[in-house]
């Protein structure tokens, strides 16, 4: 007994939260986001944060998941292991023509249990003044399919060619505090899943 609260309250304390960039566009917005968004969340030092950029790692057009793969790349496994030791997960990305890039669900496909039972964020992005939003709702949707959580907050970044200066801070104040709420909630209800977890694991 000693020992199952003793690992509620670190996990309470202390987490892995990766977040994922899921696009691979030239000259790409999102990357400013990405960047900010895990500035912020080092911020609490507690935390132990992993930037996973699909553009990094050489996802072959989906024919199958990595766990049923017969020679799956080392790259991808070493992706898989990534997610896997993750307590939760943020994927920010773009919208294309009103859904998700074919780059990020075609990396996302190729996964399936190192999804299951986290915490999952959504941020996405867009040169317009709706932020992505038919690509969050989409994503969230996804999230569900893989049996996570999507949590109920989503961080929309519109106009994102004006919200950053050239050197890359953040300069738009809506922005600036919806991702601060953004990370607020995130943390609140990652922490809430993960304790449960301790509690009741399966």
């Amino acid at each position: 007994m000693v020992e199952t609260y003793h690992a509620y309250f670190l996990y309470l304390s202390t987490m892995n939260i990766a977040v994922v960039l899921g696009t691979t566009r030239m000259g790409r917005q999102s990357e400013k986001v990405a960047t900010e968004l895990i500035k912020r969340l080092n911020a609490h030092n507690e935390h132990t944060i992993t930037f996973l950029d699909i553009a990094k790692y050489p996802f072959p057009v989906f024919e199958e998941r990595i766990r049923f793969h017969p020679n799956p790349p080392k790259e991808l496994l070493h992706f898989s292991e990534q997610l896997r030791a993750a307590d939760g997960i943020i994927f920010v990305i773009p919208e294309y023509n009103g859904s998700l890039p074919g780059t990020f669900k075609n990396a996302f496909d190729h996964f399936y249990a190192e999804y299951a039972r986290k915490p999952i964020g959504a941020v996405c992005v867009s040169d317009g003044k709706f932020g992505g939003v038919q690509a969050s709702i989409q994503l969230q949707t996804l999230i569900l399919h893989v049996y996570a959580y999507p949590v109920p907050t989503k961080l929309l970044v519109p106009f994102v060619l004006k919200a950053f200066d050239e050197h890359g801070n953040l300069t738009d104040e809506t922005v600036d505090k919806g991702m601060n709420r953004f990370i607020d909630e995130y943390l609140w209800f990652a922490q809430a899943i993960v304790a449960q977890k301790v509690n009741n694991p399966k």
